[in-house]
């Protein structure tokens, strides 16, 4: 009955407008009759299905926008009270997870250069012997304490050869505006640091930041470190940065990216050295028919010399990836990456075949991640 007289009123309404009389307050009337029609079919819709007629009496409108699915499970009163409830739940706790931001970042490296030159009798025992050179585990939490502050704390663990350590950092942020934010820090661990971040967006291209810090390592030293940073992004492609800092040291990075290039020049001078940094990277991508993206460039560094590097990601699900990356160079030797990424966390294990150019390393390193892969997948 409704919907008739609804579509009576609409039809009226076209009827009377297309008559020349009045055309603006006939497109008026169209439009809420429009509008009324819509929301007598939804409530017609929910009226005349007794699962999300419960889920109206019981919550509301709020609660037929959020548990229209329950609709399609034939359950009884207290059964929908129950599941909705608990969807509730689990979305507020979403809710709380994604305010709270988690991060951890886990990080190994490996020494398996001893693979490379074992024998048939020592292999196994190799495989099964690799060292960790270093290991680090960090995790944070965001806690938003105002629309405008938010607190961070970051636990960290480090161990390698030469120490180990643990630290707990504390960082306060205030934002001013969308341009300008002011942060604080305290870190305790290998002796205490009082931090201080500022960062401003002077113009469109412009950027500013600055920072400071003072650390107490031992009893009666302490440590002063200071400086500011000037940032130019010239279009989307070319970004350029200096920095000048207490120790009387100036260092600069410009980075132009083209289709097919990428070029990274870092300097540094100072009173006691001075490095000039120059990397050369020819990216290329293919898309294999599995969904996996093949990634080769080749880098020229003043400092490490040249280097090629390559591999494959694959995108797992929605929130995980998965990316093996090996970087083949006379100086530093012949390295597999491996990273696994879940959301906001991430996964990395470093090996080291060797530290030469070696063919069986590189045989290794290329091969290995390729045929793990597979083996777990058949």
């Amino acid at each position: 009955w409704y919907q008739r007289r609804v579509r009576e009123a609409v039809v009226s309404t076209q009827s009377t407008g297309s008559s020349g009389i009045n055309a603006e307050y006939c497109d008026a009337n169209k439009e809420a009759a429009e509008h009324n029609f819509q929301k007598i079919k939804q409530a017609y819709e929910v009226l005349i299905d007794p699962q999300m007629r419960t889920i109206y009496d019981l919550y509301g409108v709020k609660g037929v926008e959020s548990g229209q699915h329950l609709a399609l499970y034939d359950m009884d009163r207290n059964k929908i009270k129950e599941t909705f409830e608990r969807i509730q739940r689990q979305k507020k706790e979403k809710e709380q997870e994604a305010a709270t931001n988690p991060i951890s970042n886990i990080s190994v490296e490996l020494d398996a250069s001893g693979l490379c030159y074992s024998n048939r009798e020592t292999y196994i025992t190799e495989l099964f012997n690799i060292p960790i050179n270093s290991f680090s585990i960090s995790q944070s939490v965001d806690a938003p304490l105002t629309e405008s502050n938010r607190a961070t704390v970051m636990c960290t663990a480090i161990n390698n050869d030469d120490f180990s350590t643990g630290l707990i950092q504390t960082n306060v942020r205030h934002t001013f505006s969308n341009d300008t934010w002011l942060e604080s820090g305290l870190t305790f661990g290998h002796g205490a640091t009082l931090s201080l971040t500022g960062y401003r967006k002077l113009t469109k291209f412009l950027w500013s930041s600055f920072r400071s810090q003072c650390s107490r390592i031992e009893r009666d030293y302490l440590q002063y470190s200071a400086g500011a940073t000037l940032g130019c992004n010239i279009g989307e492609s070319t970004v350029l940065k200096a920095e000048v800092s207490l120790d009387k040291t100036v260092k600069g990075v410009l980075t132009k990216s083209w289709e097919k290039l990428r070029v990274y020049l870092s300097y540094q001078i100072g009173l006691d050295n001075h490095v000039i940094s120059m990397q050369l990277i020819r990216p290329l991508k293919i898309r294999t028919a599995a969904d996996a993206h093949i990634e080769c460039s080749a880098k020229y560094d003043l400092v490490e010399g040249a280097h090629i590097e390559y591999g494959a990601s694959k995108q797992l699900t929605e929130y995980s990836r998965l990316a093996a990356l090996v970087r083949v160079g006379h100086i530093s030797g012949v390295k597999l990456k491996l990273l696994l990424t879940r959301g906001q966390h991430s996964y990395r294990f470093d090996v080291i075949f060797s530290d030469v150019i070696e063919p069986v390393a590189v045989l290794y390193g290329t091969f290995l991640p390729a045929f793990v892969y597979s083996a777990l997948h058949c």
